[in-house]
């Protein structure tokens, strides 16, 4: 970054779930106290319905959200979100042109980092084999969305649409095997 400007820190978090509790709060408390400025989410659950919970918890702990709210409910799980701290003087959002795609599961920002104009975006890739192939024949399509400079994800993805998340004990993830591919479409 340009050297007049402080550094900029930045999180990637999968928050399996925020819609419960004080969760959100804490979760947002604890990035300021951390001294993170952008806050990239995945699997926050949260559908249009919490839009305004969302927005007094944010402007309680001085960020500005920027939800892909999961917009079908083919499951209980999913959501990309951006929350970005309001007292960062390295981040211009006074043009933030977010990009909300994937039913829920793509945020992707245009905002001024550091005097440069620059593309950001959150991720979830869906674990259901059907949901999870449909997501990855869109996302690795060329210009969908909009690849990112700085990108936080959920690359969980195998590419046996028929395996499970979790082998035959339920306690062991399954290999990331298709991270590289997504995190090539998804960068610039």
């Amino acid at each position: 970054g340009h050297t007049s400007f402080p550094p900029t820190k930045v999180a990637t978090y999968n928050a399996r779930g925020l819609r419960r509790g004080n969760k959100l709060n804490l979760l947002l408390k604890g990035a300021a106290s951390q001294g993170i400025h952008i806050l990239l989410i995945q699997e926050h659950n949260l559908t249009p319905k919490h839009r305004v919970f969302v927005e007094a918890v944010s402007k309680r702990r001085g960020f500005a959200p920027f939800v892909a709210y999961k917009t079908v409910n083919t499951s209980v799980v999913g959501g990309a979100a951006i929350f970005i701290a309001e007292d960062n003087p390295a981040i211009d959002m006074s043009d933030p042109a977010p990009i909300y795609s994937m039913q829920g599961g793509a945020a992707v920002m245009h905002i001024t980092l550091h005097g440069h104009r620059t593309k950001i975006g959150s991720f979830y890739v869906p674990v259901p084999p059907p949901l999870r192939q449909h997501y990855i024949e869109r996302i690795t399509k060329p210009g969908r969305p909009t690849p990112a400079k700085t990108a936080g994800g959920d690359w969980q993805p195998d590419p046996d649409i028929k395996a499970t998340p979790r082998e035959e004990t339920g306690l062991t993830p399954y290999p990331n095997f298709l991270a590289p591919p997504l995190t090539t479409s998804l960068f610039v």
